[in-house]
């Protein structure tokens, strides 16, 4: 017995499989179009992208650009080749993005950097509209970029400078080269497939998640084709997505001896208790969370608060569960489509899941954008279910279209709000300068920043409890994980050793961030009393500092 809402598809469309394909392929049978919704979610659409674009032009502000993203750039700019930074571990990360915002600070400087982030941003969505139109039509093409950018960070992420939207466009790339290959059957397609995996891993490790979908569909997709065959495409996609990505497991091999560095095994900078300490507290959330992981990541995901730490909005999840409807009446393009993203987003999921327990960071959802692509395609193909109803006169098609527009012009004002809360096209017209405009949006961290940059050139500050260097290189060294003055005291102990220590290394300034130390004093019960007893103890020794508003005091170790 099928679903009610399965019989009222087929009620709609005609018991008859073949009429029911021939009105989905031509909607001129079968009621019209609603070009005025096409239209309107277009303009919000591009009210989006260009809201984003002006905090994309402004100065670099958000957290993770601060803290590696632009400042490694910063790093081997000023260095004028590739180094290794120890004070640094995420320079251990894949570096696809950092290199691409490298070539682009260059030429033009941080902002011009964080605006080729926000063009590979629009690129990807442009390639989610060109796969979902020719599947399913252009209505649900619009409703798939859509859905993602009717959440909130997934739309203002677009201009920040982080790299999670180079993992979404190669993301969409591997379904566009998987579905070619399926239709074709040629091996030159595979080729390809592994070419953007080893791309999404280049960008972010987590973006591996690609590599296991890839793998399953290569291996599953056509179970009529002989298993050696399959075997034969699978070593071949493997092989190619390692080679692409293997340069930056040989950098890391190079600097450290650990070409997955910093994770799995001690090396460089980071010894046994950094990799302990990093991997966090205990896994985030019961298992009531986990098994209904997608539910829960949409309904308590706020950018900034901890768990999944991000708005991906209601559309994705809520269109994407409707794809499946009227399953047989669908051409076999559209069929295919489905099985693609369905077994990316399934697999992701999963990997998503048993990821999760392993560290409370891996929970978060920025780090599997790369299976967004197919989530929102799935997320158009459920629009598409609705996009020829009409029953009893009502046409479902504007129901939906009217509620999508609801949450697209409620995320859209959001942004709007936030952006010229911002200052940002203030900064980007010059009627307020690029100081003024990080004082306004980071507080005490601005003035503290131009402070250490008037320091004199032979000064080194030591950062405690402030990962975000970006605007204070090449003087200061970041706390990045927040761990150096607990690493400090498992090697040194004692409060005059870690003070003697600072000096050997050359330091001659420490930045102590209040509020930093105070929500980690409130958090992390890895601290003991002890810890900070001993903290004040090394600071009690050194001159009065420079307070900059009770968020930041600087001290001098000469």
């Amino acid at each position: 017995m099928q679903p009610a809402l399965d019989q009222l598809v087929y009620a709609t469309l005609g018991q008859d499989l073949n009429l029911g394909a021939n009105l989905l392929k031509n909607p001129a049978l079968f009621g019209q179009k609603n070009r005025v919704f096409e239209f309107s979610l277009a303009i919000l659409l591009a009210i989006t992208a260009l809201v984003t674009l002006l905090t994309a032009l402004a100065a670099p502000i958000k957290f993770d650009a601060l803290v590696y993203h632009l400042s490694l750039g910063q790093i081997f700019s000023a260095a004028g080749k590739i180094i290794y930074t120890p004070s640094n571990i995420f320079w251990g990360m894949p570096l696809l993005g950092e290199m691409i915002y490298l070539l682009a600070q260059l030429g033009a400087g941080l902002s011009s950097a964080v605006f080729v982030g926000w063009l590979v941003g629009v690129i990807g969505l442009v390639g989610i509209y060109g796969y979902t139109r020719e599947k399913f039509g252009t209505g649900p093409g619009w409703v798939s970029i859509a859905c993602l950018l009717a959440g909130f960070t997934l739309a203002t992420s677009i201009g920040w400078g982080y790299v999670d939207w180079f993992a979404m466009l190669f993301g969409i790339a591997f379904i566009i080269a998987l579905d070619l290959w399926h239709q074709s059957g040629s091996r030159k397609f595979i080729i390809l497939v592994g070419v953007f995996t080893g791309f999404a891993l280049g960008a972010k490790y987590t973006a591996g998640v690609l590599l296991v979908s890839g793998a399953v569909i290569v291996l599953f997709m056509n179970p009529k084709k002989a298993i050696t065959s399959r075997l034969l495409d699978l070593l071949l996609y493997i092989l190619v997505a390692g080679a692409v990505f293997s340069p930056w497991l040989v950098k890391n091999l190079i600097a450290t001896g650990n070409p997955m560095y910093p994770f799995l095994e001690p090396a460089g900078a980071m010894d046994q208790f950094r990799l302990d300490f990093y991997r966090g507290n205990n896994p985030w959330g019961s298992w009531r969370e986990i098994l209904l992981l997608p539910i829960y990541a949409v309904t308590t995901g706020i950018e900034g608060a901890p768990g999944f730490n991000a708005s991906i909005g209601p559309l994705l999840l809520g269109l994407g569960l409707l794809s499946w409807i009227g399953w047989r009446s669908r051409p076999s393009k559209q069929k295919n489509a489905l099985i693609l993203s369905g077994l990316v987003v399934i697999t992701g999921l999963s990997v998503w899941i048993i990821a999760s327990r392993f560290s409370e960071y891996l929970i978060q959802s920025r780090l599997y954008y790369a299976i967004f692509p197919a989530a929102a395609i799935l997320a158009g193909a459920g629009y598409h279910v609705f996009e020829y109803w009409e029953w009893k006169g009502v046409r479902f098609n504007r129901i939906v279209g009217a509620l999508i527009l609801l949450v697209m012009a409620i995320n859209v004002f959001q942004i709007s709000v936030d952006t010229i809360s911002k200052n940002s096209l203030q900064e980007i017209l010059a009627l307020q300068t690029r100081q003024e405009y990080i004082n306004n949006n980071l507080g005490w961290y601005g003035p503290t920043m131009e402070a250490i940059n008037v320091l004199p050139n032979d000064a080194s500050v030591l950062l405690l409890w402030e990962p975000r260097s970006l605007y204070c290189l090449p003087k200061c060294d970041p706390d990045e994980v927040l761990d150096r003055w607990i690493h400090d005291r498992h090697l040194y102990g004692d409060p005059q050793d870690i003070f003697d220590r600072w000096k050997i290394d050359g330091y001659t300034h420490v930045l102590f961030h209040q509020a930093g130390a105070d929500y980690i004093r409130r958090s992390d019960d890895r601290y003991s009393e002890a810890d900070w007893d001993a903290l004040e103890e090394v600071l009690a020794q050194l001159p009065d500092p420079v307070d900059f508003g009770g968020a930041y005091y600087l001290y001098s170790l000469e």
